[in-house]
């Protein structure tokens, strides 16, 4: 069942059970769009996607950096190769500093 038609037969459902006191009935449209612009399945999906994708590739630049900084290469050449600002590289060899 798509969710239009999920929400169509919700609409309908409490249209014949008078819930809320008829609005439904009056307002079944606006409901409707309402109910399926607050959850579109296909979106959310999307988002997730798109959201994993980001995260993937700030890790990856993330553990180039440290690999690139290992051998010694220069940090402003690290921040231009991975696209991580300076200050994120200048980061790293800190929070490496540390913890050795």
């Amino acid at each position: 069942m798509t969710p239009n038609e999920a929400v169509n037969e919700v609409v309908e459902w409490a249209i014949r059970e008078n819930l809320l006191d008829g609005l439904i009935a009056y307002e079944k449209e606006e409901v409707m769009g309402t109910l399926l612009t607050e959850y579109n399945e296909e979106a959310i999906i999307k988002t997730l996607r798109e959201d994993g994708y980001e995260r993937g590739k700030q890790e990856k630049a993330l553990e180039t950096a440290k690999n690139l900084l290992s051998k010694g290469i220069n940090p402003d050449i690290i921040a231009e190769c991975t696209g991580l600002p300076l200050s994120g590289v200048q980061s790293i060899i800190q929070d490496d500093e540390i913890n050795h």
